[in-house]
């Protein structure tokens, strides 16, 4: 991987938790040229590792009381849910954002992944 921005999530299978890696590096479209700005880095995914991508438009989703809707919801709900299907992890997380933002102010785009066998 490399650039920087939002978090990665990925919620390890065998040990029933989320992990947040950190990215390093330049945003990507800040500068002409990021090649001495990046940082290429790895991490592994083992089966049954799912994998959430997602822009700030997610995570900066805010309610009545103007109250973020934050990594940690997420997480919560990655993990209440990682044995589904990915589509359905998906659906529930844009669910969930829709119904606690009441005027979407942001672009919301995510990626959910889980690596097989």
């Amino acid at each position: 991987m490399a650039g920087a921005h939002e978090d990665l999530i990925v919620y390890r299978a065998a040990e029933r938790r989320c992990e947040r890696i950190s990215q390093h590096g330049i945003w990507i479209g800040i500068a002409d040229d990021i090649q001495a700005e990046t940082q290429d880095e790895s991490f592994t995914l083992l089966p049954g590792d799912v994998l959430v991508l997602y822009t700030d438009g997610l995570i900066e989703a805010r309610n009545a009381m103007n109250e973020e809707f934050g990594v940690e919801r997420i997480e919560q709900l990655v993990s209440g849910r990682a044995s589904a299907p990915v589509r359905e992890i998906y659906e529930s997380l844009l669910a969930a954002v829709r119904a606690w933002t009441p005027v979407q102010q942001d672009d919301i785009t995510m990626i959910v992944l889980r690596r097989r066998d």
